[in-house]
């Protein structure tokens, strides 16, 4: 059994976000999606993702304070 790489998509702005994730399925991965950082964070416990892409700006919690976080 082959396991996709695992892709976390971090963005407010939900064109962006439909565009990645569309873009990272064409290509063979598996994704996930958040619209802010809490949110990024539950994905994260629940999923546990190889890769995380994340904007900077957001609401609730940016893209710098999601990363402190899990880093």
């Amino acid at each position: 059994m082959v396991l996709k790489t695992r892709i976390l998509i971090v963005d407010d702005e939900m064109d962006a976000l439909d565009l990645m994730e569309e873009l990272f399925l064409k290509h063979g991965y598996e994704t996930f999606t958040a619209k802010n950082g809490i949110e990024a964070l539950n994905v994260i416990n629940e999923k546990e993702p190889d890769i995380l892409i994340s904007d900077m700006v957001m609401p609730e919690m940016d893209g710098i304070k999601l990363l402190d976080i899990v880093t």
